[in-house]
């Protein structure tokens, strides 16, 4: 499986060495700019799989770097993080420049670049449930695909479960009750159930990027709103290893994903650390 292509844009060379060095640790492919017109010219060339960007920056700032790439179709989808000193400095919250910017994720300077590397994993392991919002699906549906639900306006109330969504899965209350495989079967099968608070829980803070469950389970309703076309399905068909010792397991799955009535098998390696309530999901990695 290729490894995931990320962008790492940033003025200060320090950041840009220390931040690289991270990433590569865990197998991604990283790419630098210096400015945000290197970081245009780059993603010109080929879209990354992620931006980690900073806002104050010479020739193009990153703010303006992030408008460009959210009115172009072709970018409006490409999952950003923003890296910056501007929350501290102007004494708002992180959650503040999310909304504002539209991006994935806000991560105020100075920051645990360990921290960084749970963010990225987070938002990575987020873009990959729906297609990036500016792309079009790789085969069309052979007939109309039905209409998506609507999430409300701004202000409006917001059902705590869409319309068309399906009933099923441990409750809240069940998930201490599960061992490690039962976790990661809740977490995988969540998506159909739109469970989304049940698969907050399944988490750490670091796979969560340290939302809150509101904001990540309304970020994951909107993901399901945008996937509908695809009618996408997931399931766990069967669980091939679970080794627990201590406070640590590794689960190794096989899993089946059903997208327009074509289905692929792969295989996941779960990492689990025992949480204050129930086992939580540490780290996911694909094998094959």
């Amino acid at each position: 499986m290729a490894s995931k292509r990320i962008l790492v844009v940033d003025d200060e060379p320090d950041v840009i060495q220390i931040v690289s060095a991270v990433l590569k640790t865990k197998g991604y492919e990283v790419e630098t700019a210096h400015d945000g017109q290197m970081c245009l010219e780059s993603i010109g060339r080929s879209i990354p799989d992620l931006l980690l960007i900073d806002l104050m920056m010479p020739v193009v700032s990153g703010l303006e770097v992030v408008r460009r790439l959210k009115r172009d179709e072709a970018t409006q989808g490409l999952p950003i993080i923003v890296m910056s000193a501007a929350a501290k400095e102007s004494g708002k919250s992180e959650e503040f420049f999310r909304e504002g910017l539209g991006i994935d994720d806000f991560i105020a300077k100075p920051f645990d670049p360990l921290a960084l590397l749970g963010r990225v994993e987070a938002v990575l392991r987020m873009s990959e449930y729906g297609p990036a919002k500016g792309d079009a699906p790789a085969d069309p549906p052979s007939e109309p695909a039905a209409p998506r639900p609507v999430l409300p306006a701004k202000g409006e109330a917001r059902p705590k479960r869409l319309s068309t969504a399906k009933v099923g899965g441990p409750t809240l209350g069940e998930l201490h009750t599960l061992d490690p495989s039962g976790v990661v079967q809740a977490f995988v099968e969540a998506w159909n159930t739109q469970n989304f608070a049940v698969e907050y829980h399944c988490l750490t803070p670091g796979m969560t990027g340290g939302l809150p469950e509101k904001s990540y389970v309304m970020r994951r309703e909107q993901a399901w709103n945008d996937d509908q076309a695809l009618a996408r399905e997931q399931r766990v068909k069967r669980v091939l290893t679970m080794d627990a010792q201590g406070d640590t397991a590794h689960v190794m799955i096989e899993r089946e994903d059903t997208v327009r009535g074509r289905t692929t098998v792969r295989q996941e390696q779960y990492e689990l650390v025992r949480g204050d309530h129930n086992w939580q999901i540490k780290m996911v990695r694909s094998v094959k």
